[in-house]
C-alpha cells in the first residue's frame, strides 16, 4: 500500500505510526495500512526529507530537509519553521536528534545546529570543528557526543558543548579521528 520511490528516512511515534521520507511526500503508515500522504510542498519544500525524528516529550515530528531548513509538524499543521536565516547550518539536514532536555541537534552540510526554546546557534569550523559537514551525531551516555564528519569522526566532551552553548562565539577542544587512526 506504499506508493513507489525510495524511502530515505523513517520514524516511529508513541501513537503507533511510522513517518516514511519517500521521493515525492511524507507518508504517515498506521497498523501497515497508508493512513496519509503529505506532499512535501504542503510542507515548505521543494524537496524531500533527509531526517526525521518523532518528538515524544511534545510530540509531533521533526523534519530535516534535502535543500536545507527544519520543521516541526504536528497534527497536521507546521507549528515551527527553522533555516539558514535563522541560523541554522547550511544545506543538507542529514540527522536529527532529540535530547532529553528537549533541544533539537540537527547535523547539516554547515555544522552542528542545536534548536532550543525556538533559537538556533550553530557550531562550526569556525568554533573549532576539523571541518563542517556532520553526517549524524550521538550521545556515547558517558558524557561525549561523537560526530560522524566528512573529515573523520569527532569526540566532543559534554563540558565543552555546555560551555558552547552558553557563548556560541566560543572554540571548543574536539578529539579527532581521521585517516591516521584508522578511520
Amino acid at each position: 500500500g506504499v506508493p513507489g520511490g525510495s524511502a530515505s528516512a523513517m520514524a516511529g511515534d508513541s501513537a503507533g505510526n511510522l513517518w516514511l521520507s519517500e521521493d515525492k511526500a511524507l507518508l504517515r503508515l498506521n497498523e501497515g495500512k497508508l493512513a496519509e500522504q503529505i506532499p512535501w510542498s504542503q510542507l515548505g519544500s521543494s524537496a524531500k526529507a533527509y531526517a526525521l525524528a518523532a518528538d515524544s516529550g511534545r510530540g509531533g515530528l521533526w523534519i530535516g530537509f534535502h535543500e536545507g531548513g527544519v520543521v516541526r509538524f504536528q497534527d497536521g499543521q507546521v507549528r515551527a519553521s527553522y533555516s539558514r536565516a535563522n541560523g541554522l547550518g547550511a544545506g543538507v539536514v542529514a540527522d536529527l536528534r532529540i535530547h532529553p532536555d528537549g533541544a533539537i541537534w540537527a547535523s547539516t552540510e554547515g555544522g552542528l545546529s542545536v534548536i532550543r526554546n525556538g533559537r538556533i546557534a550553530t557550531l562550526s569550523s569556525k568554533n573549532g570543528l576539523p571541518c563542517d559537514p556532520v553526517y549524524w551525531s550521538m550521545d556515547d551516555g558517558d558524557h561525549s557526543t561523537w560526530l560522524y564528519m566528512r573529515c573523520g569522526l569527532v569526540r566532543l566532551a559534554e563540558s565543552e558543548l555546555d560551555a558552547w552553548a552558553r557563548d556560541p562565539k566560543r572554540r571548543i577542544a574536539a578529539s579527532v579521528f581521521d585517516g591516521s587512526d584508522g578511520f
